[in-house]
C-alpha cells in the first residue's frame, strides 16, 4: 500500500511530463512498415502468373500484420484502484502472426475468422519502457468491389475481441505484475488478392478499428479506454 500510495503522490507532476508527446515516431514507424509491405507484395502481383479461376468456399491462411495503437495509450492516463495503480504507457506499432479460416464465394466476398498475436514495445514516464503482447479475435464480413481473372478486391465490415497484455505495469503492495486488458473492436477495411493458383490466395489489407478496452484484471473500467489501430496484414491462403 505504501508504494501505492507514493506513486499516487507523484501522479500530476509525471502526468504533465507524460503530456509530450512524440507522435511522430509512431506515424515514421507506421510509415515505413507500409513500404516494407508494398515492396513485398506488389513484385508478388506482377511476377505471379494465374489462370483467371479461383477456387470457392472454404480456406485455411496464415498472415503477418503490422499494428499501430492510438487514442488514449499515449502515456498520459493512469487507473486507480482501490488498492492499485495501473499505468496505461504509449505503444509503438509492431508486427506478428496469425491464422485465418474463411468461406470464399464466386462474386469475390465471403466471412473470414482470423486470429492474430503481435508484440510492441511501450514506453511510460512513470514506469519506463517495457513490452506488451496484444491479440485479436475477429469476425468480418467481405463485399466483393471487383473480380477479373485472378483478381479480386473487397470492403471489409466486421467486429473482434482484443486482449492487450502490458508487462509489469499493474502496481500494488506486493510490487510490479503485468495487467490484461479486454474489450470489443468495430472492424472496417479494404483489400486486394491475387490467385496464382486456383487454391493459392496472396491477400493485401488495410484494416481500421475502433477499439475500446472495457475492463483491466476483470474490473470494469470507468468509460472505457479507446485504443484506436490500424492493420496492415499480408496472408497466403489455400483453399480446399
Amino acid at each position: 500500500m505504501d508504494a501505492v500510495n507514493d506513486l499516487n503522490d507523484q501522479l500530476p507532476m509525471r502526468a504533465r511530463r507524460a503530456a509530450r508527446q512524440v507522435v511522430e515516431r509512431r506515424y515514421r514507424s507506421w510509415s515505413l512498415a507500409h513500404v516494407l509491405w508494398l515492396g513485398l507484395a506488389l513484385p508478388t502481383l506482377v511476377l505471379a502468373q494465374g489462370d483467371g479461376n479461383v477456387h470457392t468456399g472454404g480456406y485455411l491462411g496464415v498472415l503477418y500484420g503490422h499494428n499501430a495503437v492510438g487514442g488514449e495509450f499515449d502515456d498520459t492516463v493512469v487507473l486507480r484502484g482501490a488498492n492499485e495503480v495501473i499505468d496505461v504507457p504509449r505503444m509503438n506499432a509492431g508486427g506478428g502472426a496469425g491464422l485465418l479460416w474463411g468461406i470464399r464465394t464466386s462474386g469475390g466476398g465471403g466471412f473470414e475468422i482470423g486470429w492474430h498475436r503481435s508484440r510492441h514495445r511501450t514506453t511510460s514516464v512513470l514506469l519506463g519502457d517495457s513490452r506488451a503482447t496484444l491479440s485479436f479475435l475477429d469476425f468480418d464480413g467481405k463485399w466483393g468491389l471487383y473480380r477479373e481473372g485472378p483478381v479480386r478486391a473487397w470492403l471489409l465490415f466486421g467486429f473482434g475481441f482484443p486482449k492487450l497484455v502490458v508487462e509489469r505495469s499493474r502496481i500494488t503492495g506486493a510490487g510490479r505484475s503485468d495487467a490484461s486488458y479486454s474489450g470489443y473492436s468495430l472492424n472496417l477495411g479494404a483489400g486486394v488478392a491475387y490467385y496464382p493458383l486456383p487454391r493459392l490466395g496472396l491477400t493485401f489489407d488495410l484494416l481500421w478499428r475502433r477499439t475500446e478496452f472495457t475492463s483491466v484484471q476483470g474490473e470494469a473500467i470507468d468509460e472505457g479506454l479507446k485504443g484506436p489501430g490500424r492493420a496492415l496484414r499480408f496472408a497466403t491462403t489455400w483453399a480446399y
